[in-house]
């Protein structure tokens, strides 16, 4: 699985920005219906590579709680505040940082 999600990462930046942004809702419902820390953690992977490879796949018009970044970001948020280990939270409130 993280080989696929690493060639999918090296894929997006070559692809149409409509594309990218199709992802990112993905990524928001992968980590919502996460059921351990590993799901969690290759999101907040790929949130934090997209951010620096394919800026242009967060930026959605309008602010509203309806923007798929903000809703990410909000998932990240809370998966933050549900991890237990150190190591677990720092990596969500990296991706947390990047994203904003």
């Amino acid at each position: 699985l993280a080989s696929a999600v690493n060639k999918l990462l090296e894929m997006l930046p070559k692809v149409a920005v409509s594309t990218q942004q199709a992802v990112v809702p993905e990524l928001d419902t992968a980590l919502r219906m996460s059921a351990g820390f590993a799901t969690r953690a290759a999101v907040a992977d790929s949130v934090a590579s997209l951010c620096s490879t394919c800026p242009a796949a967060f930026e959605f018009p309008g602010a509203s709680s309806g923007n798929p970044s903000v809703r990410l970001l909000r998932a990240l948020y809370y998966a933050s505040e549900r991890e237990r280990g150190p190591a677990a939270k720092d990596k969500m409130v990296h991706a947390v940082g990047v994203l904003a």
